[in-house]
């Protein structure tokens, strides 16, 4: 599972929630709560934490609207679409190439966002309706159906502004890289740009938000949190962005073969459960490819035998446990890029299998040499090209 809780799947689009997302949840209910306290002291702490719950399904609604948006928006420009993971303030669009053209690019950027804003004001609108007599504004007058209504409104808007802002890979930060690409034609520098303005501005944010909690009092505190966070937030996404980038960007056109290392260690499949753990899985947590002959049969780890009683292990041969799946191994003629995605979910090392027999393996230690000898010749095309 990893870092990724797996929810479940939408219009055949798997939707996924990162483990950092609950920070922002609960940074969202104290938020909440908070302010309510300051609006409405006469609802009671019961009914204010009832409030500052209702906060996570609110942004979680918002959110996952916003991803799907991007998936359906990616497909129709004929990017096909692997999962959709929310996290902290945010989300990725996992597709499987990225984007043809600066159009296509800024086509899907602009679709979520829009989308939040239609949602967030039909939200408040409904919002206003139930409030009946009470103004919106008025937590203690409204009621908590149209409270909350009109909270997810808000969480729809804020996303929306949100990922607006100038900041890659935000949707802000999409729509400058396409325009820097479209005037350029170079999209690893548009990239590149695009991180920089967006590491600037998350920065600023940050210096922002902490004079404002260390200069302002009671809702002001609150709002320089949320200041420095989210400019924390889009530093740090905006580094990982680029650096994503130039990792699709090293691997595209990579075939497997050409990293493959073809000398490897390998567990035969007459050997015993015991013997495998003692000479090879009690030493690590990766996998170990499981061969007859040359015939590839799967993988076997120490998470395969600790399901099995111990006392069973001297009398079952590692060929029993080891699993065989198309995600757990790749072919010599696959593209470094797609099976990036499928050496995340095996950690460390992937088979290579062709006609059936082992042929290589794919480690991890040997992607990111390569990866990081491109980043090392681009960063020297650059000097040379300021020179």
């Amino acid at each position: 599972m990893g870092r990724r809780l797996h929810v479940g799947r939408v219009l055949g689009v798997e939707v996924a929630v990162d483990w950092s997302w609950i920070g922002a949840v609960v940074l969202a209910a104290w938020t909440l709560a908070t302010v309510g306290e300051r609006l409405a002291p006469a609802l009671g702490p019961a009914r204010l934490t009832l409030l500052g719950a209702a906060a996570a399904p609110a942004l979680f609604v918002a959110l996952a609207l916003h991803e799907l948006a991007h998936g359906l928006a990616s497909r129709a420009c004929g990017v096909p679409v692997r999962r959709l993971t929310l996290f902290l303030l945010g989300g990725i669009t996992d597709v499987e190439r990225a984007p043809a053209s600066p159009r296509s690019e800024a086509i899907s950027a602009l679709v979520a966002p829009l989308v939040n804003v239609v949602a967030g004001l039909v939200c408040l609108m409904i919002a206003g309706l139930l409030a009946a007599g009470g103004a919106l504004g008025d937590l203690a007058r409204a009621g908590l159906p149209a409270v909350f209504i009109g909270w997810l409104g808000v969480a729809n808007l804020a996303t929306a502004a949100l990922n607006l802002l100038p900041a890659f890979p935000l949707d802000g930060g999409r729509l400058l890289r396409a325009a820097v690409w479209r005037a350029t034609g170079d999209v690893e520098r548009a990239t590149r740009w695009s991180a920089w303005v967006s590491q600037a501005i998350g920065w600023a944010f940050v210096v922002v938000g902490v004079g404002l909690v260390f200069a302002a009092y009671d809702v002001g505190v609150v709002v320089g949190v949320w200041v420095a966070f989210v400019g924390w937030f889009l530093a740090s996404a905006a580094a990982q962005g680029y650096a994503g980038f130039l990792v699709q960007d090293a691997l595209a056109g990579v075939p497997v073969d050409r990293l493959m290392r073809r000398r490897f260690r390998a567990v035969p499949a007459n050997v015993t459960v015991r013997t495998a753990v003692r000479v090879w899985l009690a030493r690590t947590n990766e996998s170990f490819a499981v061969v007859d002959g040359e015939r590839f049969l799967g993988v076997v780890s120490m998470h395969e035998a600790s399901k099995l009683e111990p006392e069973v292990w001297p009398t079952t041969r590692v060929s029993a446990i080891a699993v065989r799946a198309p995600s757990l191994s790749a072919s010599p003629g696959d593209d470094m890029a797609d099976v990036m995605e499928r050496l995340d979910e095996r950690v460390d090392s992937l088979p290579v299998v062709e006609g059936g027999c082992l042929v290589g393996l794919l480690e991890r230690p040997d992607v990111d040499r390569w990866v990081a000898k491109y980043a090392a010749k681009r960063s020297a095309e650059l000097r040379d090209a300021h020179t």
